[in-house]
C-alpha cells in the first residue's frame, strides 16, 4: 500500500492530469486522505482555497506548494 505524501490542512496545487476534468487549478486544501484503492495511487478530498468547493483528486494531480506560488 502506497503512503500519503500530503497531509490533511497542506495547501496543494491542483493541476488535473485529464483536460476534461472540471475545477480551476491553483491553491487547494487537503481535507480527507481517502481510502487507497487496490493497487492504486493515493486519493485525496481537497477544497478550493477561492471558492470553497471540494472535489476528489488522485495524488498524481497535486504538487507541493512552495510558500513564494500563490
Amino acid at each position: 500500500m502506497a503512503s500519503n505524501k500530503f497531509k490533511i490542512g497542506e495547501t496543494v496545487l491542483y493541476r488535473p492530469i485529464n483536460r476534461r476534468k472540471e475545477g480551476p487549478h491553483g491553491a487547494y486544501e487537503v481535507t480527507r486522505l481517502l481510502p487507497h484503492p487496490e493497487n492504486g495511487e493515493p486519493e485525496y478530498r481537497i477544497r478550493n482555497l477561492n471558492e470553497g468547493h471540494e472535489r476528489d483528486v488522485k495524488e498524481s494531480e497535486l504538487k507541493a506548494l512552495r510558500k513564494n506560488e500563490p
